[in-house]
């Protein structure tokens, strides 16, 4: 779908394809293509539960932080390292660009422009996914459990069972109660970068000194970078720090991160090496540590049970964030300014850091056990 979708879009800056679908739809195909492409790019798109669920269920409880944190890494690379690769696409095949300004090839059916290259080159990429997927990785069959004996089993003691088992909230367990927790965590952390990615540059342009929409681009994508090398060696980091640690020092990093960005007087004297030092903090160090260890703690309290469903129904609240936290942060940005918006996220994650450590027992004994 990801190919279908991609190709889509590269269609839409395709002026043969848009001109036959406005002969038969008589609307504007151009338009219709994109959305229509973006779509089903959405649809594609949604199988990052799956991918996580794959991992956990292939490795074991010591070591699925490590191998969890390697699969958000190419995740988190794509985030904010591919726009750099986007852009350099696009300036290439610009006017006195490796491209020559574009080319239109085949009569019209094959046209690499600004807008189409990049589209192109994730066809590419998600083909070669598709033939790795086929031809190397091999499906994880689940055996048949029977009997209570075996579910105890799995999901540990009749003791632990008893404890995790207990009403503790709102007629929830323990246990779901926990993973309800870990929910919100997960949305906390993923709709606070959500609202840098969408509000960074135009925030960065608007009020540091010496700043514009490429140099705030660049820093963004460089932070991004290191935050994926801190990703490749949570391995080392989880042999110093429990998961609860990561999460909570991860959270208070990004709040001191987003507290740089906060004055309500005047803006004109800000330097930009104060944005340079909240987007390292939230990018390389606070967000991909503390939210890894999220998805890691929740995977290890899970346990054996079968991860697709509530990795699924994770990722789902992560993605729902990223929808209404930046809508939110800019109506509240608009009216009330940029830094009462900061003071909200700040509130956010303050919260969600002292659930944690009021929690982080609970956390750790649902984790191990």
């Amino acid at each position: 779908m990801l190919i279908i979708g991609t190709l889509m879009y590269a269609s839409s800056g395709t002026p043969m394809f848009v001109n036959f679908l406005m002969e038969r739809l008589h609307k504007s195909s151009g338009l219709f293509l994109l959305i229509s492409g973006q779509f089903v790019m959405g649809l594609g798109s949604g199988t990052l539960g799956v991918t996580r669920a794959y991992v956990a269920e292939s490795t074991g409880r010591e070591e699925r932080t490590k191998w969890l944190s390697w699969l958000t890494a190419v995740q988190y690379t794509g985030f904010t390292v591919m726009p750099v690769v986007g852009a350099v696409i696009c300036n290439g095949v610009k006017e006195g660009g490796w491209v020559e300004g574009g080319r239109v090839w085949l009569g019209g059916v094959l046209v690499l422009n600004e807008y189409t290259m990049p589209a192109f080159f994730m066809t590419a990429v998600a083909g070669v996914t598709l033939g790795l997927l086929l031809t190397v990785f091999e499906d994880k069959k689940r055996e048949k459990k029977e009997g209570k004996k075996n579910l105890t089993v799995e999901t540990g003691s009749p003791a632990a069972q008893d404890w995790s088992g207990e009403t503790v909230l709102l007629g929830l367990s323990r246990f779901d109660a926990t993973v309800l927790g870990c929910m919100l965590l997960n949305v906390a952390t993923k709709g606070s970068i959500a609202v840098y990615e969408t509000l960074t540059v135009n925030f960065a342009t608007s009020h540091f000194v010496e700043m514009d929409s490429e140099a705030a681009g660049y820093v963004v994508s460089s932070c991004g970078a290191m935050g994926v090398v801190a990703l490749l060696g949570m391995g080392q980091i989880g042999k110093v720090l429990t998961d609860t640690q990561m999460i909570t020092y991860g959270m208070a990093t990004m709040i001191v991160g987003t507290a740089l960005l906060v004055h309500f007087g005047d803006h004109r004297h800000f330097g930009k090496y104060r944005f340079e030092s909240a987007v390292f903090l939230l990018y390389s160090v606070g967000y991909p540590i503390g939210h890894t260890a999220v998805i890691g703690i929740f995977s290890k309290i899970v346990g054996k049970r079968p991860q697709g469903a509530l990795l699924g129904y994770f990722a789902s609240a992560g993605s729902v964030a990223r929808m209404f936290f930046p809508i939110f942060s800019g109506y509240v940005a608009q009216f009330l300014g940029n830094s009462v918006m900061f003071c909200f996220l700040i509130g956010v994650l303050g919260v969600a850091t002292l659930i944690v450590v009021t929690h982080r027992e609970t956390l750790r004994r649902l984790s191990t056990e």
